[in-house]
């Protein structure tokens, strides 16, 4: 424990380096494996969800000539009555039958997201689906008939439309771009992250220099190793102690060559 601290209190920044580039292969391989993983996760595993965003405007005029100041106020305290109205059983109820939808009333209303601007009287229905179309032709739906509902049920001027569902043309879900991006770098991160964590916990003796550092003894100097002829000469050794060993054998059974 004592020497791995002082490793990591005398870290040599260029053998790192080079341990990170002499593991560049490792840690590009990990990016790349990590990209297309999530990339084919992407495109064949997730359903794509599309959005469709309409547009109401919200009118209640206490004075029929003009505009005033009490009916903007008012107006803006009613986009959160809409608001609430939008998701309200008898408005998904009207829709799902409308449209012929084979859903009940909470699954439509989980799939309606219902915003407003700040200081407006805009709201803004988003709904989401894994067909486009039918995200379309929901939020159209809806836009209608819970504007009727408003108007009958608050008493109100009335609720315009302000613009119509989009259809949409490509998924909000999965975003397989910025998924394959992060994902790469994820990878990245990871692998150097463990090269350098392999470099820091390596407590083995592997230059002449490593010994002056953490064994305080100076070399003499340095005996060069083939390691193939190294390989060599054991397989030779360890062929010639099978070959005594058999021998051995042979000659305590009792055998006699001629």
């Amino acid at each position: 424990m004592e020497q791995r601290n002082k490793r990591l209190a005398e870290i040599n920044y260029k053998e790192l380096l080079y341990e990170l580039y002499h593991r560049l292969w490792i840690i590009v391989v990990s990016g790349i494996a990590a990209a297309g993983i999530v990339l084919a996760i992407s495109c064949f595993l997730i359903t794509p969800v599309y959005i469709s965003t309409t547009s109401v405007y919200i009118i209640n005029r206490q004075n029929d000539e003009k505009m005033t100041l009490a009916d903007l106020q008012t107006g803006t305290h009613l986009t959160k009555d809409y608001m609430f109205i939008v998701k309200s059983r008898p408005v998904t109820q009207k829709v799902i039958e409308t449209l012929n939808l084979n859903m009940t009333n909470k699954q439509l209303a989980d799939l309606i997201t219902v915003s407003t601007p700040l200081d407006t009287r805009i709201l803004e229905i988003s709904v989401k689906h894994t067909d486009p179309q039918t995200a379309k032709f929901i939020a159209d739906a809806l836009a209608e008939i819970s504007g009727e509902k408003m108007v009958s049920v608050m008493k109100m001027d009335s609720v315009n439309i302000v613009e119509e569902g989009s259809l949409p043309t490509k998924p909000s879900v999965p975003n397989v771009i910025l998924n394959t991006v992060l994902a790469g770098l994820f990878g990245l991160i990871t692998a150097g992250i463990a090269v350098v964590l392999a470099y820091y916990l390596n407590d083995c003796i592997r230059t002449a220099d490593d010994i002056e550092r953490y064994l305080n003894i100076s070399t003499l100097g340095i005996i060069p190793i083939d390691e193939h002829k190294e390989k060599r000469r054991v397989r030779k050794e360890r062929k010639k102690s099978l070959d005594e060993a058999a021998v051995t054998d042979i000659e305590g059974k009792g055998f006699k060559y001629l």
